[in-house]
């Protein structure tokens, strides 16, 4: 496996249009299917069946309520500058560059100026206790995208269409038969590995305005840090990686009362047991949504339509008539999905 180091595009360069992510690709050395998962495939399959069929087999996902990602995305290319050495003000020209063109809205606080105010905050809370990041190579562990072999699922012969397939297949024009083995990969992006006290970890950047109890309870448990964790040691076996340090950044909304920017680190460690689970369960979840697929039929799950969150982005498909969901699915409330953690890109620069 290649490993790479990836960032995101420099801010005086415009975005490049992004193919459709397909769910397989054929490998015709092997003839057999490939298949990449994330953390959110992963969560989808665990949420609902058929918001993993919308977004995966379909890929689509919804334009609503992009502001907090876009927040949040920029203040990791901020975070990224100044791990691999860039100055303050190279960070916040990025971060800015990245964000979408918003005045100052009491109404939308995830402005241009609220987020430099909150990174501002964060170097003056963080100014004794700096992330450094581990250095091989003559590279920083650095938003380091990987791809790791996951498991192998056999499918029947005949259990799935040739005309199905090639709807699924990013390169269908190669594949002339259908394959009887699925290799599925886990991918994902560590954002840095870095020391505390005297043991390393995977650190992970989490911007949120709900910090609390349940907000750290979540990663005692959590698929994804699990799954980084247990890619960091496959990937650095001699690191030893004892565990994660979540990397909070709170931002609220401005008021008279509340406290807008706040800055809190907690540590996990995930014991060897738990990370085997982990590849257990994960081996598990991918094979129910293939026996779905082969089936033909993904179940709505219900139990998530209206959750901690806010409502499903795939709520207003499904409260449609099954003959009209496709309709609502391919209009303007929903996009392709084109992110994939190993799209290339050079370093950001200022």
């Amino acid at each position: 496996m290649t490993l790479s180091l990836q960032a995101e595009a420099p801010a005086t360069v415009p975005a490049p249009v992004l193919p459709t992510r397909r769910l397989f690709t054929y490998c015709p050395v092997e003839r057999i299917l490939l298949m990449d998962i994330d953390n959110t495939s992963l969560e989808h399959f665990a949420v609902c069946a058929r918001s993993a069929e919308y977004r995966l087999v379909h890929s689509r996902e919804g334009t609503a309520g992009t502001a907090a990602l876009a927040y949040g995305s920029a203040k990791h290319l901020y975070l990224e500058h100044r791990l691999r050495g860039g100055s303050v003000a190279e960070a916040e020209q990025l971060m800015v560059a990245a964000l979408p063109a918003t005045p100052d809205d009491p109404a939308n606080w995830r402005t241009a100026t609220h987020a430099v105010d909150s990174m501002r905050g964060y170097e003056n809370w963080w100014h004794a206790a700096p992330i450094e990041p581990v250095v091989l190579g003559g590279e920083p562990l650095v938003e380091v995208g990987f791809r790791l072999p996951l498991c192998e699922v056999a499918i029947g012969s005949g259990a799935l269409s040739y005309q199905r397939l090639r709807s699924l297949l990013t390169n269908p024009g190669d594949c002339p038969v259908v394959p009887s083995l699925v290799r599925v990969y886990w991918t994902g992006r560590i954002d840095v590995v870095a020391p505390f006290l005297n043991d390393l970890y995977v650190w992970d950047h989490k911007t949120t305005s709900m910090a609390g109890p349940s907000f750290y309870d979540e990663f005692q448990l959590s698929s994804q840090m699990h799954g980084y964790v247990w890619s960091a040691r496959h990937l650095w076996p001699s690191l030893g990686i004892k565990g994660l340090r979540v990397n909070a950044i709170i931002g609220r909304a401005p008021s008279k009362t509340g406290v807008a920017h706040a800055y809190e680190r907690q540590t996990y460690v995930y014991s060897e047991e738990h990370l085997a689970e982990w590849h257990r369960d994960t081996q598990t979840l991918v094979s129910d949504f293939l026996s779905h697929l082969l089936r033909g039929y993904f179940p709505k799950q219900t139990r998530w339509c209206i959750g901690r969150y806010g409502t499903c982005q795939y709520h207003s498909v499904c409260t449609s008539v099954p003959e009209s969901r496709h309709i609502v699915l391919d209009s303007t409330l929903y996009r392709d999905v084109t992110w994939n953690p190993l799209t290339p890109h050079p370093k950001p620069q200022p």
